[in-house]
């Protein structure tokens, strides 16, 4: 029984291994199959047109071409710059003044924090301990001189010390959180307390030139075209009234090109005036930019004072430059030839103080600065009548809650106010009969105003006219020395009860006559 049973052992191995070299055959077959279809695949390619096959490798070739020159165009197209050349591009084209105002009144808070004992800087100080200090730096600051500030000055600095924080990248804010609640309440109680004391009426404001002024320059010579000194002053002013330009920087930043001589379509000329950056207007945000751009037109009958002229004459004397060269340059002393100015340009400190010099040369008064060129084109344009929207469209400016500060009556305007006034503070000298001062027994009779005038009331609908009849020009000359009232005859009277007190005389003897009329006028209701 044991042989039956391994004699089937060794017949079911045989079968397995028949069965596997029967799998093996198959898959053998199959394999060949495929790849005897890959060469039918493969020759059918190579039986393709050469004419396609080409041109699909010059489309790849073209393909790479187009990447090649992106990649190239986008190298040169594209900078790449670091986070501390970011930084340098803001400090760069920051306001020179407002940094330099934000540097100053940085100084004075790091000065008081010394002298308190505290030596970190402000921006190391947790708000909670920087509140303190700044609630007693606003109560204890003085100027050098001991005096105090101005509430306008100290709100600059809390101002400046906020801009220093955002310029370190902090964010903290000692106008807004409420971290620094406290401080901001000392600070407004020491606005009031300043402005109690008489503080806070702007002593040091620009005033506007007046047409006395300007006359009493040219009078002396300080603005002309006569010399160079002369003509840069009166084309600086000109600027600065014509087109309404602001402060120092604004003149600083004008380049020659920036002023163009047109014509109108009747030839007549002007002048117009392309505007660059501005305190105002600086380009960060879109449409910010000046609506009307600024003209000045020839005055014909102005002669030298033209300011075409005045520009004409400064054209000539200028060296040959490009248009991108500055606007104002350096005067000679002693020029020999037609070309008064160098190309050397103006300095700014000159250009700062221009104003100013000027005012001292010609005795005038008041604070005369460099912003009174753009408050003289403002005050000018409102004292006229302007509407205060085309005067900010013409000036420039963008709110016009701002002209506030130039919308002030003029000296003259103050004097002829003050001169109402002292009509009624300041009575006339009795030497005119009063109604009072006629005795009793100087009252005549009541004059009959029915011959030759009379009065005629007219009732309407919601007045009441008293109309006089009139009279012929002969009997106004026969009854005018009998009837002072006839001096009214034609007048068209408005009220109810009329009083007229008439005082006349003759050469014989004084007369004296009170004369009333009185006239009950009802006006209808509809």
């Amino acid at each position: 029984m044991m042989d039956a049973l391994v004699e089937d052992i060794f017949r079911y191995e045989e079968l397995a291994e028949l069965e596997a070299e029967a799998i093996r055959h198959n898959v053998t077959g199959v394999a060949n199959s495929v790849r005897y279809e890959e060469l039918e695949v493969e020759v059918e390619q190579s039986t393709m047109p050469q004419t396609n096959m080409t041109a699909q490798l010059l489309r790849d070739d073209d393909y790479d071409d187009d990447n090649k020159e992106n990649d190239e165009e986008s190298v040169g197209r594209f900078k790449i710059y670091t986070d501390e050349e970011t930084d340098q591009f803001l400090d760069i084209n920051k306001n020179k003044n407002t940094g330099s105002k934000t540097k100053s009144d940085v100084k004075i808070v790091r000065d008081f924090f010394i002298s308190v004992g505290e030596m970190r800087d402000p921006t190391e100080i947790i708000p909670k301990e920087l509140d303190s200090l700044l609630a007693r730096f606003f109560l204890g600051v003085r100027k050098r001189d001991l005096s105090e500030y101005e509430p306008d000055s100290l709100h600059g600095i809390h101002n400046s010390l906020d801009r220093y924080f955002r310029d370190m990248k902090l964010t903290i804010s000692i106008k807004k959180d409420p971290e620094f609640a406290h401080s901001r309440r000392v600070l407004e109680t020491k606005k009031k307390s300043l402005k109690s004391m008489g503080k806070g009426n702007k002593p040091n404001k620009a005033e506007s030139l007046t047409g006395e002024e300007i006359g009493i320059l040219r009078g002396k010579g300080i603005i002309g075209t006569q010399n160079p000194e002369a003509l840069l002053n009166a084309i600086w002013l000109n600027n600065g009234a014509y087109f309404g330009l602001r402060g120092r920087q604004d003149h600083v930043n004008m380049l020659w090109g920036d002023v163009l001589l047109k014509k109108t379509s009747s030839g007549k000329e002007y002048l117009k005036f392309n505007e660059r950056s501005t305190k105002t207007r600086s380009g960060e945000k879109v449409g910010d930019y000046r609506p009307v751009q600024p003209k000045v037109f020839e005055e014909l009958h102005a002669g030298e004072k033209c300011p075409i002229h005045i520009y004409k004459e400064y054209r000539r004397h200028r060296p040959t430059v490009d248009q991108d060269s500055r606007f104002y340059l350096r005067p000679l002393v002693e020029p020999k030839t037609d070309v008064w100015f160098s190309k050397q340009c103006v300095g700014k400190d000159k250009l700062g103080r221009i104003m100013k010099i000027m005012a001292e040369k010609g005795e005038l008064q008041g604070r005369k600065v460099n912003h009174s060129g753009c408050k003289t084109f403002a005050t000018t344009l409102l004292q006229s009548g302007k509407p205060v929207t085309e005067v900010a469209q013409l000036g420039g400016w963008k709110n016009i809650g701002s002209l506030n500060h130039y919308s002030v009556p003029s000296v003259k305007q103050q004097e002829e106010a003050s001169h109402t006034i002292s009509s009624v503070m300041i009575p006339e000298s009795s030497e005119h009969h009063d109604s009072s001062d006629i005795s009793d027994g100087q009252i005549g009779e009541i004059i009959n105003v029915n011959q030759p005038c009379s009065i005629v009331p007219i009732v309407g609908p919601s007045s009441c006219v008293a109309q006089m009849t009139n009279l012929s020009s002969n009997q106004m000359q026969s009854e005018k020395q009998d009837n002072p009232l006839s001096l009214f005859c034609g007048a068209v009277i408005s009220g109810g009860t009329i009083n007229i007190n008439i005082v006349s005389s003759s050469n014989e003897k004084k007369k004296t006559c009170t004369s009333t009329v009185s006239s009950e006028i009802v006006s209808s209701q509809e």
